[in-house]
């Protein structure tokens, strides 16, 4: 590092000074940081950690080659406190633990008759997050598609996300009553068992496994081709796969999924398998702030049902989508930076209610419905994010820097308890794995530890510790200097 550059901004990370002391205990190398000791003398952000002048000092003198291993070791030891527990913080510094708040969907996506079906007969009870997407899920099964000229999709994959008792069950039990459709309540370990279990239906074929996170689960498990084979059947209607013993399980038909999941449990069941495509195809709706689920059994007739003779049953004919559609979709995309695929799924609800309302074509000006309903899954795929780790150090470092980014953006410290517990990598992972990846990310600059104003003197037994995302510090070159030095 060139002597002539600047750290610019009042508050340098303590962990990366931490890290420089121990590089400096293994190999005393001159690193020319006589510059970086002027800045700590004169920073408010030491000056509030009581530092005397000696640590400016000292680091000139160590500049010089005129310390000996000896000497700093002692100093390392004097000073190791400090640099362990990190910024001295107060009240104003640290945020309260609380869940963030969640808006529920708005009533811009309903749509023709179906939408009546959802605000007379589900709202009364269920947010709208999760009677929407539920009843277009149950939609999916009434939906004719033995006309292959018309390429068109209309299933759906669905997950209400929400705290445990707040009716994601009892809104797809409600939505399938209303329509008349059968869902299959398959748990299959494998996606062979599941499509065998489903076999070739020839139409479409709902599937609601109730609790979501034990079909994804198996997504998880190493070389399981739950994952790739769901992400395919999302496009496409037949599937041949061969299991031991080469046995052939062919499925034909065209799936759809629906079923809830604890928020709590959203990136283990969305995890490292599943951010490279199943992710992106699912339609999500999240419990809203404040929701209470007061049951009632569901009553009265159903708004909807074929006729159970196959040879006098007619359902619902999709929609011809016209060529408009997709340009509407373009200059979406491009305004307002949506996913097309985030798009995609919005037409996908539109077809569905134009095939309830009889319209024979889909055309552009009939989509505000279906992009209000994007916007949501575009903004609510900023807090259901998948969990990338492929290991449990990955996963519990996910968990935390999730919650941080999600809780105090802003840089105030949250307690470190708090966060491993409220932020699931505590109960999950151990205290053993929790604390070695809050100290490796302490290490590695992306987290700041800090202890309140005071702690270090008067007081007995463990200190309370908070934790932050550790700001950014900005180097920049002094005038002249090449860039990069």
């Amino acid at each position: 590092m060139s002597g002539a550059t600047q750290w610019v901004g009042t508050k340098p990370i303590v962990a990366g000074f931490r890290k420089w002391l121990r590089e400096q205990i293994e190999e005393k190398t001159d690193v020319g940081l006589i510059a970086f000791a002027e800045k700590i003398v004169d920073d408010p952000y030491f000056q509030t950690l009581n530092w005397p002048t000696e640590v400016g000092n000292w680091l000139e003198r160590d500049a010089k080659a005129e310390v000996t291993a000896d000497e700093f070791r002692i100093f390392y030891s004097k000073y190791e406190t400090v640099c362990k527990t990190g910024t001295v913080i107060t009240k104003d510094d640290i945020a309260t633990v609380s869940r963030m708040n969640v808006d529920d969907m708005k009533t811009s996506v309903l749509e023709g008759r179906l939408g009546e079906i959802c605000e007379k007969r589900l709202r009364p009870q269920f947010p709208m997050a999760y009677a929407w997407p539920a009843l277009l899920a149950a939609a999916t099964d009434l939906i004719d598609i033995s006309d292959v000229r018309n390429p068109s999709r209309t299933n759906l994959f669905v997950a209400l996300v929400g705290p445990a008792g707040t009716g994601k069950s009892q809104a797809i039990e409600q939505s399938c009553y209303l329509l008349g459709v059968h869902a299959h309540e398959l748990m299959s370990g494998s996606i062979e068992g599941l499509l065998a279990r489903l076999g070739d239906c020839g139409g479409t074929a709902l599937v609601s496994p109730d609790e979501l996170l034990h079909l994804l689960g198996k997504a998880q498990i190493t070389n399981a081709s739950f994952a790739t084979v769901l992400s395919s059947l999302f496009y496409k209607d037949e599937r041949e796969l061969t299991v031991a013993q080469r046995k052939v399980v062919k499925f034909h038909g065209r799936l759809s999924l629906v079923g809830g999941l604890v928020d709590e449990t959203f990136g283990d069941g969305f995890g490292s398998s599943t951010t490279f495509g199943l992710y992106d195809r699912f339609i999500f709706g999240e419990c809203p702030t404040g929701f209470n689920l007061l049951f009632r059994p569901i009553n009265g007739p159903r708004e909807f049902e074929l006729d159970p003779d196959p040879m006098h049953s007619k359902k619902l004919r999709r929609p011809v989508i016209s060529p408009d559609v997709w340009e509407a979709r373009d200059e979406i995309v491009k305004k307002e930076n949506i996913k097309a695929r985030i798009l995609e799924l919005g037409i996908r609800a539109a077809t569905i209610c134009a095939a309830f309302d009889g319209r024979e074509k889909l055309n552009a000006v009939d989509l505000e419905p279906a992009w209000a309903m994007a916007r949501y899954q575009h903004l609510i795929r900023k807090r259901l994010v998948p969990n990338p780790g492929k290991n449990s150090e990955a996963q519990a470092s996910h968990k935390i820097l999730s919650y941080l980014e999600t809780h105090a953006p802003d840089g105030k410290f949250l307690p470190r308890r708090d966060v491993l517990k409220a932020s699931g990598a505590y109960p999950e992972f151990g205290p053993v794995v929790c604390d070695r990846v809050i100290n490796h990310l302490i290490g590695c600059e992306e987290l700041e530890q800090g202890a309140p104003d005071g702690a270090r003197s008067g007081t007995r037994g463990p200190q309370k510790q908070y934790i932050r995302l550790a700001p950014k510090m900005e180097i920049v070159n002094a005038p002249g200097e090449p860039a990069g030095n």
